[in-house]
């Protein structure tokens, strides 16, 4: 089944390996990654993911890199949120 997220020209999807695994949780050992080009995305990319059916496993945060979030999809899925932050330029840029 896939799933499709809304992306605009400035947001940059990829795939990584993590080691997060949150607690209790049938985590498969890796998450996919979303990668937005603004802080203001990774709360509204959550809320979409939850909307479709997803679960929030670790809600949007700050970090000095940027802000981040986790969520699973209805499949099981883990997937982390996260924005390139001020310092990092995405590929668009």
């Amino acid at each position: 089944m896939t799933r499709h997220l809304r992306q605009s020209s400035s947001e940059i999807q990829v795939v990584v390996l993590t080691a997060f695994a949150p607690e209790g949780s049938s985590s498969r050992g890796f998450a996919f990654a979303y990668i937005v080009s603004s802080e203001e995305r990774v709360p509204a990319v959550l809320a979409e993911g939850e909307s479709a059916g997803g679960t929030i496993v670790r809600p949007a945060q700050e970090s000095p890199w940027g802000s981040f979030c986790y969520f699973t999809d209805s499949d099981g899925y883990l997937w982390k949120v996260a924005s390139s932050g001020t310092h990092q330029p995405t590929a668009a840029k």
